[in-house]
């Protein structure tokens, strides 16, 4: 197996007091803890967050990612999407385009546009704003989540191994989107107590020498384990006691499999919108990446070691969101 190494990206250098954003979109310097400069990459809403983060891991991008801003559904698989097309995702409204969307589609220079999901989640008028700035646009798109999903594992570069989780809800698919956007391997979606015919068919295709199901017993139970596993060579969970615990133990793996533990970004697990967006500019950094609550490291006892343990290598934090979304 290929894994690819995406060359780092110049951060700027932020702190940790909470402040408001001077602007719509904008990266803050905070300060430091220690040896460690913490960053805030953030906007406004959840759509100029997505337009900072790009902005701050991607100087240019032939291709964007265009995901419905208010839905998690389709978008779960798009960090891979996006990582092998070295593309910023990018949000939007279901029915419409903003225009400081379609402005950092033009600072990009991108000339090829994927939206993830049909028209009931970004529409065609939403899709002929960004047709009208002469950029090619093209759909992932099935007949539900899992269907996308499935159709979206066509552009990872590696399918040897294929990560599974719940498509019913975001945290443990998140954790994971860096991890398997850096690999290039994709990720499919199951239901907690059933595993959809789409899935199954994708698996008997690609035949995978190994399947990672991200998640414990609640998110995937062991019936749904056991005919996965009869799909591939192999099978095996990342699961830990909670959303927390399992993010950590991707980290882990991640850190092992070459991403950066001197440089990880940070995200709230409790919405879907601000991680959905790191997740390919967690691979154009360099970096790695770890789920955590907005309010503090109380409730996620798991992640708290992942920021202490190997002091030394560890000099950057970069939280996209806000205030609002990590305190």
């Amino acid at each position: 197996m290929t894994v690819r190494r995406r060359p780092f990206v110049l951060l700027a250098l932020m702190g940790l007091m909470a402040v408001m954003l001077p602007s719509p979109v904008a990266a803050v310097e905070e300060g430091t803890v220690g040896r460690v400069t913490v960053e805030r990459v953030s906007g406004t809403s959840r759509i100029s967050t997505a337009i900072a983060v790009s902005a701050e891991a991607f100087p240019t991008a032939d291709t964007v990612v265009i995901s419905r801003a208010d839905q998690f559904a389709d978008a779960l698989v798009g960090a891979v999407v996006a990582a092998e097309n070295d593309a910023p995702i990018l949000l939007v409204d279901s029915t419409s385009t903003p225009t400081e969307v379609l402005e950092e589609i033009t600072r990009l220079g991108a000339t090829e546009a994927v939206v993830l999901g049909g028209t009931g989640a970004v529409s065609e008028s939403a899709a002929a704003a960004i047709s009208d700035l002469g950029v090619t646009v093209r759909r992932i798109a099935g007949t539900s989540r899992f269907d996308t999903a499935a159709r979206a594992a066509a552009e990872a570069s590696d399918t040897s191994r294929v990560f599974v989780a719940n498509g019913g809800n975001f945290p443990d698919a998140l954790s994971v989107a860096p991890y398997a956007a850096f690999l290039g391997n994709p990720i499919v979606l199951a239901n907690a107590a059933s595993l959809p015919q789409e899935t199954a068919d994708l698996l008997r295709t690609l035949a995978p020498d190994e399947i990672v199901v991200i998640g414990g017993t609640a998110a995937v139970d062991n019936a749904v384990f056991g005919e996965l596993g009869a799909l591939a060579g192999s099978i095996r969970r990342i699961a830990g006691i909670s959303r927390w615990d399992t993010s950590a133990q991707v980290f882990d793996e991640a850190v092992g499999a070459g991403m950066s533990s001197s440089s990880r970004w940070l995200a709230t697990g409790v919405n879907f919108p601000d991680a959905l967006a790191a997740g390919p500019a967690v691979v154009a950094a360099g970096a790695s990446f770890l789920l955590v609550p907005g309010d503090g490291l109380g409730a996620a006892p798991e992640v708290a070691p992942r920021l202490a343990a190997d002091y030394c290598e560890l000099d950057h934090l970069v939280l996209p969101g806000g205030p609002g979304a990590i305190t």
